[in-house]
């Protein structure tokens, strides 16, 4: 084997995935332990429903056109307290060769609610044998069960905003070691868990592929086209409820010369990149950095900083030349904001808070928003722990667990979606529902506002249910431009057994400021929190 492509080979096993494995991949005459012979089998369910929805259980086949197999049945089983309370039989009797294949089964869970474990048991045949597996055919990898939470609740505030996850990889993501979900399932996924939109930010480097290569670029951009063609028809077919906004996550170049991954969402025009794609061995370079992105994305797209925070491990760092967001990318006019929810309140997040008020106090407007990076991964990922060796599971970044709440002029509608997100009138949350505001001179200004006052009524309600739990606390927070600190307007942690908290509060406008909000309860899966994006005060000359 030629030294670029034995290269190719080993810089991208360096990365730790987080999607749906590959298990052909193999390292030249290295044994993989987790290879098989047979096409990649696997179920997915969402981890949460909303009530009166069935249950979208996923199964999906993959590479069956090199190892084609006949599937005879599959059952799935529902748990509850360790006793099964339902079992759904499938005979399916076909013969699947295709590259891709997958079924949606839509699983009715009665009057069933709360905590439940989903098992799903594939009976094929393959190789002359006929075998039975339980959630997937990793044979490395012990299979557990999927838990799934049948709510009685809709997300909290669901009827006063519309909720998206911004950050999401679909079956456009396919290569040697990864593949995502497919578009249509991902969609049946989104209506049970309670989102509105979701934007499919597939990477830049696996959109211009050619079919069934990981390394050529297509120049017709065959796949880039075929995808917002299956985009715009799902969401014609779903009515836009939910609907997906299409997108790609670009590598381009910081201002070291360093790769980082912008969101780019609803540019009709692909935008290429492969700093980091592995696709030519020690190839870092990129046709976009922080000088010339801007000039060429359409003013009906939007570029948001994609988890810019999150540390980058040595490997990455010489493998792919990958950077973080410096002051000098951020401070951009046309870079709107930084997602610093990526699936879980992380340290990445916390630093991505403390970085974010730094640049508000110096007076930068920028918003935040939230995203999973989830690659497929409706219930939990599967991670490569050791190359050729083992594969483990986890229960982070998880499609729609992390979410930007977003106050849209026009519901459901693409151009509206992100005209609200391009002025920050959006929140942040993995639980309660948050709304900020101020009323003054008979006119209400939202998130993302601002204005001139000398004075104002700041309006703040959040929201939350059983299900997110009771609200812990909240906080009401003002921000002097120019000062080190931001300081505490009110706060109060909340004894009694609330699920709303609503208050106005009057300021006076003395200096230029902003106010935002944060919002805390806890549930099952531990703390939750809402964010609010601020609201800029300036007094009247």
């Amino acid at each position: 084997m030629d030294f670029p492509i034995l290269l190719n080979y080993l810089i991208v096993a360096v990365p730790i995935f987080f999607l749906y494995t590959e298990l052909h991949f193999r390292f030249p005459f290295i044994y993989s332990r987790y290879y098989i012979n047979e096409p990649e089998i696997l179920a997915d369910i969402p981890y949460r429903v909303n009530p009166n929805c069935n249950v979208p259980v996923m199964v999906l086949i993959k590479d069956a056109d090199k190892f084609p197999i006949f599937v005879k049945n599959i059952n799935i089983d529902i748990y509850q307290n360790s006793q099964i309370i339902s079992t759904n039989l499938y005979i399916i009797n076909k013969r699947i060769d295709d590259y891709w294949w997958y079924k949606t089964f839509q699983v009715n869970p009665k009057k069933n609610k709360g905590h439940t474990t989903f098992e799903v048991r594939i009976t094929y045949e393959v190789n002359k044998k006929t075998k039975t597996i339980k959630n997937h055919n990793i044979k490395t990898l012990k299979p557990s069960p999927f838990n799934v939470f049948l709510s009685n609740f809709e997300l909290p505030g669901s009827h006063l905003t519309q909720y998206g996850d911004i950050h999401y990889h679909s079956y456009l993501t396919d290569d040697m070691v990864e593949f995502g979900a497919p578009l249509r399932p991902t969609l049946e996924v989104c209506k049970v868990l309670g989102l509105d939109f979701i934007c499919n930010t597939d990477h830049s480097y696996d959109l211009d592929d050619k079919h069934g290569s990981w390394t050529e670029t297509d120049p017709e951009l065959i796949k880039w086209k075929t995808s917002r063609k299956e985009i715009n028809d799902l969401n014609n077919e779903f009515k836009y409820s939910p609907f997906m906004i299409p997108s790609e996550e670009l590598s381009m170049h910081n201002a070291s010369g360093k790769n980082i991954h912008a969101l780019i969402l609803n540019n009709s025009k692909f935008l290429p990149g492969q700093g980091d794609g592995a696709e030519r061995p020690f190839d870092f370079s990129c046709d976009y950095n922080s000088n010339n992105l801007y000039s060429n994305l359409e003013k009906d797209a939007i570029c948001i900083a994609s988890h810019p925070f999150t540390p980058v491990p040595f490997v990455e760092k010489f493998f792919f030349k990958r950077g973080i967001w410096e002051e000098f990318d951020i401070l951009k006019q046309n870079m709107i904001g930084l997602q610093i929810l990526n699936g879980d309140l992380d340290e990445s997040f916390y630093r991505g808070v403390k970085e974010w008020i730094n640049f508000l106090l110096k007076g930068n407007k920028k918003f935040i928003y939230a995203g999973n990076d989830a690659h497929g991964n409706f219930n939990k990922f599967r991670q490569i722990r050791f190359p050729m060796i083992s594969i483990k599971e986890a229960d982070k970044q998880i499609l729609g667990v992390c979410r930007t709440g977003v106050f849209p002029e026009k519901l459901n509608h693409i151009q509206s979606t992100i005209d609200a997100m391009r002025s920050g009138n959006c929140f942040i949350t993995n639980g309660p529902f948050l709304k900020l505001s101020i009323q003054s001179n008979k006119i209400e200004f939202n998130m993302g506002s601002d204005v001139c006052v000398s004075k104002g009524v700041i309006k703040l309600s959040g929201i939350s249910n059983l299900e997110f739990g009771k609200i812990t606390s909240f906080r009401l927070i003002k921000g002097v431009i120019g000062e080190k600190k931001e300081s505490l307007i009110k706060s109060s942690s909340v004894k009694d057994d609330s699920f709303i908290i609503e208050f106005d509060l009057d300021v006076k406008v003395e200096k230029k400021s902003y106010f935002r909000a944060e919002i805390n309860s806890e549930n099952y899966r531990g703390q939750c929190t809402a964010m609010s994006n601020p609201i800029w005060l300036n007094p009247e000359p």
